[in-house]
């Protein structure tokens, strides 16, 4: 048995039956919310005198957990030897707080005790469980059988047997339990095989058929005394046989149908996952949309502050060419002045020294370069007087290119701050370029 997936739903009185996904009795409660054979088991079940309940086939636990909620006064044994489904029983005897009341037993019941093999017949059904005659075949179970007469049980009000065609070997296994009950119903479900076994046993033991439902599966009930409502076996194994084959032919069609919904809901699943892989890709195309229209806008603003910026680069520029002229010019006027003061100092330190030299070489013009000397004194004076002019001239020129030199230093912060985006950057070497240009240009003609 492959691994399934365990789903939990909520029947009636808020009761919960958990089960495989895909089985097909869990989906049959999972799709009703009501137990499965809920018909049956409200009209066959007496609920107010039975104390003691033997669940022959419990598979996951549908009837048990019935019996024992229907019933809080009774004691239920059930029996299920396939892993899977038992491990699944406890699971729901457990989830519905019946542990005390409810006693599972993970066996085969059947006429010898022993070791029996038993396989799945049907993927989609748990409940098809067989005994097969070796355990050569893949999912095949080994499991021990044991008579209920081996078995130390309270005599029951109650029994359900549903065993999959071995119900004749599980009546043989409890004929002493059956022949010393009085007041019991049993409810089997009976293969046609044994049709002729089952009713000719049933009559030995004293009981006989109360009622039966076979619509769907050949359900008889059997009472004790004998209330029979059919006293005739052959006219009983016609109508199991005739019924058998109408089920046969219903489980066809019901094959037929679920092949048919299983490819409808592949074809849906598929038409769905499509449908959602388009509706991922539209919605990742309406976001790509979004994304590109909000990149849009900010390139918008970024192009309007750029416009803003370029103006102000420009302005900024012109009015830095226009402070670099207006220093250049005092800068160069300075210099004029002071070219003119030193050539003056050199022209007077020259003729000093040559009234010195007279004076050395001629003693007579003693007086003459002592008037000289007057002169140059007051030469001097005035020099001093004009290099004093000069000092205060260039101290202003000083604090006038301080001044200059700190509103440049202003104007390179405000430069930098845009020369350090791309855009500033951008705009500064096409300024650059086209002084180079200008430059190259002059050059260009002067040379010429």
């Amino acid at each position: 048995m492959k691994a399934e997936l365990i789903k939990t739903v909520t029947v009636q009185n808020n009761i919960r039956m958990s089960g495989y996904e895909g089985e097909y009795i869990f989906e049959k409660i999972s799709a009703s919310k009501v137990f499965y054979e809920q018909d049956l088991l409200n009209k066959w079940f007496p609920c107010d005198n039975t104390k003691i309940v033997y669940d022959i086939g419990a598979n996951i636990g549908n009837h048990t957990v019935f019996f024992a909620t229907a019933t809080p006064q009774s004691q239920i044994f059930s029996f299920e030897p396939i892993p899977e489904n038992f491990a699944m029983l406890m699971r729901n005897i457990a989830d519905n707080g019946l542990e005390d009341r409810v006693r599972a037993f993970q066996i085969a019941v059947g006429e010898e005790p022993g070791i029996v093999y038993m396989n799945i017949t049907q993927d989609a059904n748990y409940g098809s469980a067989s005994i097969v005659s070796d355990g050569n075949d893949s999912g095949t179970y080994m499991v021990e059988m044991v008579p209920i007469d081996n078995l130390d049980l309270p005599a029951p009000d109650f029994i359900k047997i549903d065993v999959e065609g071995f119900e004749l070997s599980v009546l043989r296994g409890m004929k002493n339990t059956l022949k010393n009950l009085n007041n019991v119903i049993v409810w089997i479900e009976v293969d046609e095989k044994n049709a002729s076994g089952v009713y000719s046993l049933m009559h030995e033991l004293g009981f006989g058929i109360s009622t039966f439902d076979i619509e769907m599966n050949n359900n008889i009930v059997w009472t004790k005394p004998n209330d029979t409502c059919l006293d005739d076996e052959c006219l009983f194994v016609n109508l199991l046989v005739e019924s058998s084959k109408k089920i046969r032919e219903n489980r066809i069609v019901i094959k037929e149908g679920r092949e048919k919904y299983r490819v409808v809901t592949q074809q849906y699943g598929s038409l769905k996952s499509s449908y959602e892989d388009q509706t991922g890709q539209l919605s990742e195309a309406r976001g790509k949309f979004h994304e590109i229209t909000k990149k849009h806008s900010e390139l918008q603003g970024r192009f309007e502050e750029l416009s803003g910026v370029k103006d102000e680069i420009f302005s900024l520029l012109k009015e830095r060419e226009k402070t670099t002229r207006q220093l250049e010019e005092i800068n160069k006027k300075n210099f004029d002045r002071l070219s003119d003061a030193l050539e003056q100092y050199n022209q007077l330190y020259k003729d000093f020294e040559d009234l010195r030299k007279e004076n050395y070489e001629h003693a007579s013009l003693r007086k003459k370069n002592a008037v000289l000397l007057r002169e140059n004194d007051e030469v001097m004076s005035q020099l001093a007087d004009f290099l004093t002019v000069i000092k205060r001239d260039m101290q202003l020129a000083s604090k006038q290119n301080a001044y200059l030199k700190n509103e440049n230093e202003l104007y390179r912060r405000k430069l930098s701050k845009i020369t350090d985006t791309w855009y500033g950057k951008t705009a500064l070497w096409g300024y650059r370029l086209l002084k180079k240009t200008k430059r190259s240009l002059l050059a260009w003609r002067m040379g010429k």
